[in-house]
């Protein structure tokens, strides 16, 4: 602890117990989950790796030079599953973490034969099949007619998705509103999205027009919610044993539901009334909804500075991002300007 807190051993024996507990968990806490759990996971890891490898004297206290890491991190890569394209990587991030923040100062983390070996690949990802007009509206149907208060919610909440620009995850860090919008004085859904790891979020403002006349009164639920006012979109929920989210004992629990299950909820309601087949509606996933606005502005005419707009997409500044394909055109279907 003493390392980890900026501190020489001997300086550390002599700070009062009550401080030195208290310098450690201000310290400790100061890190999200995730990355303590990445950090944690890669020590762990290397500890094993040294054991099997009978290394313990040569790697003692984690005095490992960086060729002995770059050995650690291809094996580990060869016992994943599948390719392990983003093990090394991975890895090295939590041991990089464990070096600057926890005083694993013996660990070679940025010598260039383990970053070399460690690097990430390189390669294009892969756009998110982008939602269409025909899942906004079935999803308008479930968020009016479906019998089930929490189902209705779910809906809503990937119509407001899907208005907004707004990925799954960008969903359950944000706060609703209802009223009038600072940006134009239409009545409507204002939305504040927050950075959860920044230590004084950057706020993120949305805004959504009346759509009532077009789709409905999709939002009642998202209405009454608001007033509980939640900062996430879906909550947690108890579902019984071997039953679905319409289930009469699924019981709405306090907190934001997981990415991972919100986007089970989706694909599940994509499949009922026979919207979709299952092999269809696994295509989408929690980015599908940012895509659909998009596509539809391309579809439209709008400029890309306007496209821009709709996404809160920061314009290319550099030649290098430029080259790579403005985000408002990732964004949007390849085929969204052929006739």
């Amino acid at each position: 602890m003493a390392e980890a807190c900026g501190c020489r051993p001997a300086i550390w024996t002599k700070m009062p117990r009550e401080r030195a507990l208290s310098t450690w968990q201000k310290h400790a806490t100061s890190f999200s989950a995730g990355r303590l759990g990445s950090i944690r996971r890669a020590l762990c890891r290397l500890g094993d790796w040294i054991e099997v490898n009978d290394l313990q004297a040569e790697c003692a206290e984690f005095s490992c030079e960086g060729g002995v890491l770059a050995w650690w991190v291809q094996d580990e890569q060869a016992k994943s599953k599948t390719e392990g394209l983003t093990v090394p990587a991975s890895l090295r991030g939590g041991l990089v973490g464990a070096y600057e923040h926890f005083g694993y100062k013996k660990l070679g983390v940025h010598e260039s034969a383990f970053k070399n070996v460690a690097a990430a690949p390189g390669r294009t990802p892969k756009p998110a099949k982008s939602a269409t007009t025909g899942m906004l509206l079935h999803f308008v149907r479930v968020a009016r007619e479906h019998a089930a208060d929490i189902v209705r919610r779910y809906a809503a909440g990937f119509v407001l998705c899907m208005l907004s620009c707004m990925r799954v995850r960008d969903a359950q860090r944000a706060a609703l509103a209802f009223g009038v919008s600072s940006a134009c004085a239409i009545k409507g859904l204002c939305y504040s999205s927050k950075h959860p790891r920044r230590r004084q979020p950057k706020e993120m403002p949305v805004y959504v027009p009346p759509t009532e006349a077009l789709l409905g009164r999709w939002d009642d639920s998202l209405r009454r919610s608001a007033e509980l006012q939640p900062d996430y979109t879906f909550p947690r929920v108890r579902v019984p044993r071997s039953q679905t989210i319409e289930h009469p004992g699924v019981a709405v629990l306090d907190g934001p539901a997981k990415s991972a299950y919100v986007i089970k909820v989706l694909r599940w309601i994509l499949v009922i009334f026979d919207f979709m087949t299952a092999e269809e509606a696994k295509l989408m996933t929690g980015h599908s909804l940012r895509h659909w606005l998009g596509t539809v502005g391309r579809l439209l005419g709008y400029s890309e500075e306007d496209r821009s707009e709709l996404g809160r997409w920061i314009a290319a500044t550099t030649e290098g991002v430029a080259r790579r394909g403005s985000l408002p055109n990732r964004y949007s279907n390849a085929d969204a300007e052929e006739p």
